[in-house]
Order: structure tokens, then sequence, then C-alpha cells
């Protein structure tokens, strides 16, 4: 005795024995015919269901100890969202309406919007240009504009430690008097003096006295005479200077009243 050969298919229909059939055995024989449909169909169902068996049997997950955890907290807590606290273990948040509103937002500028960052951000801005001229209305600009010195205000506060203070500039006007101005040569201060006076000069040389003192020393003194008429020289001899004073020589005679300037520092 043969077993019948089944096949994986899922026959059509299952052949109806009738009344002029012979009864005839054997593989494909009338009397097989509707056990032969009825095999092949099972047959075709068991891989069908084996099939999916084995597509569950690779896709679950073990029992471990994180769905053990997670196990727990599968509780009928509405609104709530699972979080780790540590290994394999897990808590429970309150999921508020506001961050169901961020989860379903589809990417970061939709999740802005929903924050109202971008609004906040373009505030911030606009209150930090503050109408400020198209030159000088990013950062880049403005550093730029200090020269790019991180350094800036210790710059600036170097710069403005040298600059020439009101009550450095002095004068007295009159017929002896004199102009004190400021001047720098290199990085040092000084005074640079300019004086004028009247005096004598005498032919062995009179001694005159500067309106004010020279605080370093007398560059150059130019000594006239006003009076048209006199025709002789009058000189102050650069050996003679001082910070106080000069000689002044008279080639006339014994002594002619002279004006004279003075400049030093």
């Amino acid at each position: 005795m043969a077993n019948l050969t089944e096949q994986s298919s899922y026959d059509a229909g299952i052949y109806q024995l009738e009344t002029s059939d012979s009864a005839l055995g054997g593989p494909g024989a009338v009397m097989n015919r509707q056990a032969q449909s009825l095999s092949n169909r099972t047959k075709w169902l068991k891989a069908q269901v084996d099939s999916i068996l084995l597509a569950i049997e690779n896709g679950v997950q073990p029992l471990d100890d994180t769905l053990t955890g997670l196990a727990a907290l599968l509780v009928a807590s509405a609104n709530k969202m699972i979080y780790s606290t540590g290994s394999n273990t897990f808590s429970l948040a309150d999921l508020t309406p506001f961050a169901r509103t961020l989860l379903d937002d589809s990417d970061a500028a939709t999740a802005r919007g929903t924050l109202g960052i971008d609004a906040v951000i373009n505030a911030a801005i606009a209150a930090l240009v503050n109408s400020s001229p198209a030159a000088l209305d990013t950062l880049n600009e403005l550093a730029a504009a200090l020269g790019n010195d991180a350094n800036f205000a210790t710059t600036m506060t170097t710069a403005l430690a040298g600059k020439l203070a009101k009550t450095d500039l002095t004068a007295v006007l009159g017929v002896n008097g004199f102009v004190s101005i400021p001047v720098v040569v290199g990085e040092t201060k000084y005074n640079g003096i300019l004086q004028w006076g009247e005096g004598v000069a005498t032919s062995a040389g009179a001694a005159n006295t500067f309106p004010i003192t020279f605080p370093h020393a007398c560059l150059k003194v130019i000594a006239f005479d006003d009076d048209p008429q006199v025709i002789y020289p009058i000189v102050a001899k650069r050996e003679d200077y001082s910070t106080t004073g000069f000689k002044a020589y008279y080639g006339g005679g014994s002594s002619e009243q002279i004006g004279h300037f003075s400049i030093g520092y």
C-alpha cells in the first residue's frame, strides 16, 4: 500500500464524485482525487503557518531584565511616558498636552514654532540691533569697527592716559609773557614754551631773566631792538643761555633797551 504524494498547493476546488465515475484507485484516479486536493491544501496551509511562526520566533526579543522592568510599568496609566532611571530600571513621567504637541512635530523648525523660540530670538535680535546702521548691525561689523581688538577698552584707556589735559595749556599775555603748549616726543610728554619780554643789552653783556623758568632747557633766544634808528648789533650768545635767563650784548654803546623771544621746554 502506498501513500498519496502531497504537493504544497492550494487547489481551486474539491472534485465531486459523479455517478458515472468508475471506482478506480491509484495515483490520480477518481477515487483519490478528493483526498489528493485536501492533502495538497493541508500541506500548503502548514507551510504558511510554519513561515509565520518562524518570523515571529526570529522577531521576538527573549525575556530579559529590560523587558521585565518595562513590563512592571505597563499598567493602564493614561498620559504617561516611560524613561530610564538606570540599568534596566524605568519610571513614568506625566505626558502633558503641551508635550504631546511637541511629540507630533515632524522637524526642528516645526518644534521651534510650537515653542515660540523663533519669535523670541527674532525679538531679542531686534532689541539688540535697535535700528543700528546697516554697517554696524552685526557682531562682525562691530568687531571690525573696533579694529578686531579683544582688549579695546584697555587700548583706549592707555591712549587716553596720554592725552593733553586742558590744564596743560597755560599762558600769560602781556609785555612779558609766555605760552606753554604740551608736546609729545616719542612717548614722552613735554611742555614746549615760547616766552617774550623786555630787557637790556650792554657791551659787557647784561643778564636778563625769562618770565618763567624752562623746566629742561632753553633752545634759542632772539634779542632785538625795535628802534629802527639803532644800527648796532644786539646779540644773545648761546653759551650764556640758562633755564632762567640769558645775556644780551650791545655793540653800539653802554646799554640799550631790547625785546626778546625765547623757546625751550
